[in-house]
């Protein structure tokens, strides 16, 4: 490389760095030039996947994790570690931990769920699986959920009915 081309390639770098329009035209066309070249990326993602060793899957399956943590909630996987660690590795709700299986697998357990509030996007806690579904039902209302406790905590029959529930034919 001489030293034209290290100055061409520093100058690139410097104005994609600092003029927003060169950058917004590069992004253009990078996006069309992958758009157009879809099924050669598909194939090249495919073998590498298939040629990496244990240790690069776990590398790549860690990066693919922060990534997500971080565009979703804005949290690395340190952050998720922290919290998973104050947890005790356990839901905020029930103290439980995940049990829940990664699809495809005989023995790997999922992740705790990151828990947030949709409107502040602010992070509340990790969750198994089964609690953060169920405060997802009752649309993360807590007044619907302490409706539905006293519902389950009410000692008194309805409908004049004073025994076990009675089961009915439809």
């Amino acid at each position: 490389m001489t030293t034209k081309d290290r100055c061409d390639k520093h100058h690139r770098k410097w104005r994609y760095a600092n003029d927003p329009e060169y950058r917004a035209r590069k992004r253009r066309e990078g996006n069309l030039w992958n758009g157009q070249n879809r099924e050669y990326w598909q194939e090249y993602g495919r073998q590498l996947i298939e040629n990496e060793t244990p240790k690069d899957r776990t590398r790549r399956l860690s990066r693919v994790r922060h990534n997500h943590l971080q565009r979703k909630y804005g949290i690395g996987a340190e952050d998720y570690e922290v919290m998973w660690q104050r947890q005790g590795g356990m839901c905020r709700i029930c103290g439980k931990p995940e049990t829940r299986l990664v699809p495809a697998s005989d023995s790997t357990v999922n992740f705790l769920a990151v828990d947030h509030d949709s409107i502040t996007g602010q992070v509340r806690g990790l969750l198994c699986a089964q609690c953060n579904r169920a405060i997802g039902l009752f649309n993360h209302n807590p007044d619907l959920l302490r409706q539905a406790a006293d519902y389950l905590e009410r000692r008194t029959a309805l409908d004049g009915l004073s025994g076990p529930a009675q089961q009915s034919n439809f």
